[in-house]
């Protein structure tokens, strides 16, 4: 309800300018987003290519590691989000302070 609230009563951006800032803001954070998604992926990726090259014993210790980063991926995401857009900032905010107020 109180997110619905703050939309409601901001003013609406000119199409033109909001269009093309969005549209460039959007692709920045995308681009973001998939790099930290290669750059926690991409070393599970190969290190399960190369596990049957590889000894089983060394194969376990990296295996363990790289599939931290598979895991921690999850966890960037909300992070990113909660930098760059302020609407989800609020809604963070209102989740973890527990506004009771509405």
């Amino acid at each position: 309800r109180e997110i619905r609230k703050v939309n409601v009563t901001r003013p609406k951006a000119t199409f033109r300018g909001h269009d093309q800032k969005s549209e460039r803001k959007a692709a920045k954070i995308i681009g973001i987003v998939v790099f930290v998604f290669l750059l926690s992926m991409v070393p599970y990726y190969i290190s399960t290519l190369l596990s049957g090259a590889i000894d089983a014993k060394l194969v376990n210790i990296i295996m363990n590691y790289t599939s931290s980063f598979f895991y921690l991926n999850s966890m960037f995401n909300p992070f990113i989000y909660v930098l760059f857009y302020p609407s989800f900032q609020k809604s963070m905010k209102l989740i973890f302070t527990v506004n009771r107020n509405s």
